[in-house]
């Protein structure tokens, strides 16, 4: 058997997509052939070499744990790759230890946190804590905003954190959605009890109100996060819990859009605000030529069907509705094709 140094391979995750994309853009820590001093430097030290096997294990275990998995897997391989980048700034024995603590911290406050069963009225008094690594809050304070339905046996409290000074420059206010899911039933709703099923937090970019929809023993609901600036995007956090398990986990609705720009023909490029149809898994996005303004795409439309492989969506077909005389069809691109 090959001896490889595969500790930080994402591969057998449990978010892990199925398709071939998602596997091609997982970064590795390969010993055979390094690609990077760094690489061949943990490789060679039994040391960084343990330290590593135990940083995936402790990993996987935060994984079965917290159901925003898409969120940890992507924050997971951003160290990975800033790690085994080829001039990486990080030092191996210094960066190993601390992302060990970082996930073992996180793994208890996940625990603490799902397992609480606060009630509708400790939920609109007292701030439930996203589990890090999302939310850094150090010296930061909470305040409820307000608590609101989401839909049957779903509530959401928005929450803002701020400094013990107001508008300080150093430390800009935070949003935060936490979404709940009732367990109890209570003689009165602010006796029910409640658990964490998910959130998403921003501090450069706009939460909204969360949407649902249900079908096909499927429900889900959507947190919008937009980005603010001229070219706007969105990185909304979608969950979807199944009936009659009742079980709620984070979908993947990033990687398609990524495997949408390696399939577009050459001078075109997909806006990052596109529209999700999760219940009739289909997403649109305009196309913009490289000459054109942020504001203003001119390159038509793209259109895609998406399969559901565990928890990512991924392009089943596609067809790119591009300006064009009338009365011409729209052009279908096979997949995996690039014209």
């Amino acid at each position: 058997m090959s001896l490889k140094c595969t500790a930080l391979t994402m591969a057998a995750m449990l978010v892990a997509s199925s398709s071939s994309f998602a596997q091609e853009s997982q970064p590795t820590l390969d010993c055979i052939f390094p690609m990077s001093q760094t690489q061949s430097y943990i490789c060679s030290s039994p040391y960084l070499r343990l330290l590593s096997v135990t940083v995936e294990k402790e990993t996987q275990l935060l994984l079965a744990k917290n159901p925003m998995r898409a969120t940890l897997r992507a924050e997971h391989y951003a160290f990975v790759k800033s790690l085994v980048a080829y001039r990486s700034e990080l030092k191996p024995h210094h960066a190993l230890p601390e992302r060990l603590q970082k996930v073992r911290v996180a793994t208890l406050e996940t625990e603490a946190v799902m397992t609480a069963r606060p009630t509708r009225r400790e939920i609109e008094e007292k701030c439930q804590q996203p589990p890090t690594p999302f939310m850094e809050t150090a010296l930061m304070q909470c305040k409820v905003t307000s608590v609101s339905s989401v839909g049957p046996r779903l509530i959401a409290q928005y929450q803002r954190w701020a400094g013990p000074v107001d508008n300080d420059p150093a430390l800009g206010p935070m949003t935060a959605v936490i979404l709940y899911a009732q367990v109890s039933q209570a003689p009165s709703d602010e006796a029910n009890q409640y658990q964490v099923v998910g959130w998403a937090a921003a501090d450069d970019a706009d939460l909204g109100a969360p949407t649902m929809v249900e079908g096909d023993k499927r429900t889900f609901v959507t947190l919008p996060r937009t980005s603010r600036g001229s070219s706007s995007s969105t990185t909304d956090v979608v969950l979807m819990g199944e009936t009659p398990s009742g079980q709620w986990r984070e979908i993947n609705v990033s990687d398609w859009f990524q495997e949408l720009q390696r399939r577009l023909p050459r001078g075109l490029q997909a806006k990052s605000a596109f529209s999700l149809d999760l219940l009739g898994m289909r997403g649109s996005t305009d196309l913009a030529r490289e000459t054109d303004a942020n504001c203003c795409p001119s390159g038509g439309s793209a259109e895609a069907t998406f399969l559901l492989r565990e928890d990512t969506l991924t392009i089943d077909s596609l067809v790119l509705r591009r300006p064009q005389p009338q009365n011409s069809p729209p052009r279908s691109i096979a997949p995996g094709k690039r014209n």
